[in-house]
């Protein structure tokens, strides 16, 4: 005969684990909007109009994230009152003798961690202590990383509550990251000017800040890579070698949002001969084209490129040409008419033609090249939108 695992019905099990997956679901929320942000400096208090809310969003979600866990910590019993605790768990739960030693040996090392924040329930959660709001440093924060081992631990508590693995549900992180995102974006939004530039390489990026940046035809990979990890929120745009093909990227926040092959034939790369291709992105209100290099002179595909980022309702409106072109190409300081609504941010190599290769350049809206590359320099221009009062400006790096 099967021996006996728990006195506890399978009803109390389950409110087990949804008292612990509140608490999950209030840890990972704070942890993704706040603790584990890689925009950070986007959604700065100090910058973003949110900042207000953003700070009571923080206070609120610490808050309840602390007193969520702490309520799993109570005594079996309170003021006569059964408890639905980790100690009313283990000591009321029936266990047999194996599952009830490793469930008090993981409660042990849950109780342990739950020692760091004992200070923070006390003093922030129940009292306005008078000491911790003078001295107006955080308490009972977990050291880092322990709140991961926390959580995993916790796992591992259930799993051997209800004697099968355990997995937490990712519904709420899910829509945390999605916040997330509205916020982002929303901040994004405000930008009044963008900075743009046009390198060669990442090292002309020192100590620059930029929105966009743009890299030439042909770039190694390791370029594009390295003005991510500098400029993580910027718009990172260039035409790598695979395969034998141009591939364009347009890299945003470590992920490339375009799915563009050149589709001209130069004899350096194949062609993809596809101009059904769509490689735009929005962000914010910011609308990024990509042309590679001979692709400005495709019909179809550039017209229809073209009429898609004159469309959008994005104040900055921006076609990147990643390219390795001769200088007979964009002659002159006009550009045709069917630029007109765009800036057009050309960043031109210099290995295929190191005498005649056409000079990169970065356009206002009204077709003329406002900065143009003298030798092999970079170019840095401060963009205005539309509804903007400030002045269209070229920077020097």
């Amino acid at each position: 005969m099967e021996q006996r695992r728990s006195a506890l019905s399978p009803e109390v099990v389950q409110k087990l684990i949804n008292v612990c997956h509140d608490a999950y679901d209030a840890w990972t929320t704070r942890r993704v909007l706040f603790d584990n942000n890689p925009y950070e400096e986007l959604l700065n208090i100090s910058y973003s109009k949110h900042r207000e809310f953003l700070h009571w969003l923080s206070e609120i979600t610490m808050d309840y994230a602390l007193l969520q866990i702490a309520k799993l910590h109570d005594p079996a019993v309170t003021s006569r009152n059964i408890t639905l605790s980790f100690a009313y768990v283990v000591e009321y739960g029936g266990w047999d003798d194996e599952t009830g030693e490793k469930l008090r040996r993981i409660h042990k090392r849950l109780t342990e961690k739950f020692e760091e924040l004992k200070s923070a329930r006390n003093k922030v959660l129940c009292h306005n202590d008078l000491a911790a709001l003078l001295n107006n440093k955080p308490l009972g924060a977990f050291p880092e990383n322990a709140d991961v081992i926390y959580f995993e631990t916790l796992k591992e508590f259930i799993t051997g509550v209800q004697g099968s693995p355990f997995e937490w549900a990712v519904a709420h992180t899910n829509d945390a990251h999605c916040f997330r995102e509205l916020i982002v974006n929303d901040s994004e939004q405000r930008l009044e000017t963008i900075s743009v530039a046009c390198v060669l390489s990442a090292n002309q990026l020192e100590g620059v800040e930029t929105n966009v940046v743009v890299f030439p035809e042909g770039i190694d990979e390791i370029e594009i890579t390295t003005a991510q990890i500098a400029h993580p929120n910027a718009l990172v745009v260039g035409s790598i070698i695979e395969n034998g093909m141009g591939r364009g990227v347009l890299y945003h926040r470590g992920q490339n949002r375009i799915d563009y092959l050149k589709i001209g034939n130069d004899r350096r790369t194949k062609p993809s001969n596809n101009e059904r291709q769509m490689p735009v992105y929005e962000a914010g209100n910011i609308c990024v084209g990509v042309v590679i290099c001979m692709d400005v002179d495709t019909g179809v595909f550039l017209s229809n490129l073209l009429q898609r980022i004159k469309s959008s309702s994005a104040e900055f409106k921006l076609v990147c040409v990643p390219a390795d072109m001769a200088e007979a190409t964009f002659s002159g300081t006009e550009l045709m008419p069917q630029w007109e609504g765009v800036h057009v941010l050309l960043c031109n190599h210099i290995k295929t033609y190191p005498q005649g290769r056409a000079k990169s350049f970065i356009s206002d809206t009204h077709r003329i090249k406002r900065v143009i590359q003298q030798t092999n320099e970079p170019l840095f221009a401060q963009l205005p939108s539309r509804l903007s009062r400030n002045s269209w400006t070229e920077m020097k790096g």
